[in-house]
């Protein structure tokens, strides 16, 4: 009897497990695009960082990146964030440039790390081209 209500239960719940198991592992899989995607802005704009779309991805890791897991992304995020927000600084200065460009690439490698990507330092600081006509 009791093995008879148990096969029940098991037939029941088992569609019931795997939906709840593939609705899971889709928000996994949407969070990753979504970082994947907001890493992808900010890797193609890295040379034109007054760009909206780069300054909208900056503006939306908190929410992209959230979760223990990703708390390093977050920190080298707000470490950047402090010193684009310093009034105190010199944005023209040589010393603020160089802090801003060590803080950006160390957040980009942050990421890339965390996703997977398998970029160093130097991939990001000096893997971009930027026309000179642009300048």
């Amino acid at each position: 009897m009791l093995e008879t209500i148990v096969d029940g239960l098991a037939i029941l719940l088992a569609p019931l497990i795997a939906l709840e198991v593939s609705r899971r592992l889709e928000v996994r899989r949407e969070k990753r695009r979504r970082q994947l995607d907001l890493f992808g802005t900010l890797m193609t704009t890295r040379n034109a960082r007054l760009s909206p779309a780069h300054v909208n991805a900056l503006n939306a890791i908190d929410v992209v990146f959230a979760g223990r897991r990703s708390e390093h992304v977050r920190k080298a995020w707000a470490e950047y964030l402090k010193i684009l927000s310093d009034k105190t600084l010199d944005p023209t200065g040589e010393v603020w440039n160089k802090e801003v460009l060590d803080r950006f690439v160390s957040l980009l490698f942050c990421m890339s790390a965390y996703l997977g990507c398998g970029l160093n330092e130097n991939d990001i600081r000096d893997g971009s081209y930027l026309p000179t006509a642009w300048e």
